[in-house]
């Protein structure tokens, strides 16, 4: 933030001290150079229908346009070659345009618009080690959008107080960073595209409702992160997906202080792990689904009632852990496919709750921990041999049930409490 309004500042120093191009409606303003070490300043005040356009050709150039208070007003700014900046500023203003495209590697893109609606923002890079960024404040049906083709380039998009905005990063290389950060805002839509290795991605959605969040990854080595804080009804999506074998992705949602929300982690890469957290919220939903060997996937759902855990593993030697705390009527369920995978949920405190385990490989094991509640109801389906299977229950009116299928199985249920049932079969 403190970079940002340095950069605003030393823009509307520039321009005012420049004077290069003034303009009020109906006007259009140009700029064309090549060479390096140039500067081009546009500025354009009040007025509608208003165009700026810049184009620069060699390094170590900078292009600037300042918009205020108009209406349909374009900026576009085309640089190509090496440590090239960009910058446009435009201020309450309505249905306004920005398109920057930059090619080469080292290059800067910053657009700031403000107290405007109906604004859109799109930034293009081809080349690598290049920072783009886009600042959206108070703002409605603004539209905002990065597509970087390099490496090791940088990408973030930051919309304040606005309604129905949408924000897209599209990223294609090695080595990535973007972050899109929402505050205050409703119906608002955030996306993060990735493709290759070593990307790091994170969507922040704070103080909001009916907002959603969705970051795709195709690579190895790639880590995804998504916040919603203080809202209700948002939905959160990661995807990370790959058509070949790769490894050690990471994936992490946390939602807090809602009600009504959706998590979902997909991942089809060994080794990899997934983790969602919900806090105090009510039917809230949290789904983590695995695809290969040696996966780590958990849920940990706090304070609420009405939630629902899934997690679904097919892969070898995979673990997965269902944490229930404090709340009434959840439901946790975790399926596994293969052999050597271990389940544990663990439900503390909590009223009329469902946990159940399903497994369908060897040398499996699976616990469930019910603590401290009443007419709760587990579990445990193991249908292949050399499983281990336990129960463990303290409260009133709990049933507890396993079923083995196969040889050398191993089954436990442990029961304190008055009016408990338990039922084991194996066949």
């Amino acid at each position: 933030m403190k970079n940002k309004f340095i950069c605003a500042a030393a823009l509307s120093a520039m321009l005012l001290a420049s004077g290069a191009s003034y303009a009020q409606s109906n006007n259009t303003a140009t700029s064309s150079q090549a060479g390096n070490t140039n500067s081009a300043v546009i500025e354009q005040l009040g007025g509608v229908n208003n165009a700026a356009g810049a184009s620069q050709v060699g390094d170590n150039n900078v292009a600037s346009v300042l918009q205020i208070g108009g209406m349909e007003n374009e900026a576009y700014i085309e640089q190509a070659g090496l440590a090239n900046t960009a910058t446009v500023l435009q201020e309450s203003g309505v249905s306004n345009d920005v398109d920057i495209y930059q090619e080469g590697d080292g290059n800067m893109a910053i657009v700031e618009q403000t107290a405007g609606e109906n604004n859109d923002v799109e930034i293009s890079q081809d080349g690598a080690l290049n920072v783009a960024e886009a600042f959206q404040y108070l703002g409605e049906n603004n539209d905002a959008d990065i597509v970087q083709d390099g490496d090791m380039n940088i990408g973030g998009i930051f919309q304040e107080a606005g309604e129905s905005n949408d924000a897209d990063i599209y990223q294609l290389g090695s080595n990535l960073s973007a972050i899109i950060f929402q505050l205050s805002g409703y119906r608002n839509d955030a996306e993060v595209n990735q493709y290759e290795t070593d990307h790091v991605a994170d969507i922040w959605q704070v103080e909001g409702e009916n907002n959603t969040a969705r970051i795709d990854q195709s690579g190895w080595r790639n880590s995804a992160s998504i916040t919603q804080e203080g809202g209700a009804n948002n939905e959160a999506v990661i995807d990370q997906l790959n058509d070949f074998i790769n490894e050690n992705n990471r994936a992490n949602i946390l939602q807090s202080g809602g009600s009504g929300n959706s998590a979902l982690i997909d991942q089809n890469s060994d080794y990899s792990r997934a983790s969602i957290t919900q806090l105090e919220g009510v039917n809230n939903n949290a789904t983590v689904i695995q695809y290969n060997m040696g996966m780590i996937g958990e849920i940990l759902q706090d304070g609420g009632q009405d939630n629902t855990a899934f997690i679904d593993q097919d892969g070898l030697g995979s673990i997965a852990f269902i944490e229930q705390l404090g709340g009434l009527a959840n439901i946790a369920s975790i399926i596994q496919s293969t052999f050597g995978d271990r389940a544990d949920i663990y439900q503390y405190g909590g009223d009329n709750n469902t946990a159940s385990i399903e497994q369908d490989g060897t040398f499996s094991r699976a616990v469930i921990t019910q603590d401290m509640g009443s007419y709760n109801n587990a579990s445990i389906l193991q249908e292949t041999g050399d499983g281990l299977a336990e129960i463990y229950q303290t409260g009133v009116m709990n049933t507890a049930s396993i079923t083995q299928s196969g040889e050398f199985q191993n089954a436990s249920i442990s029961q304190s409490g008055t009016g408990n049932t338990t039922v084991i079969v194996q066949q």
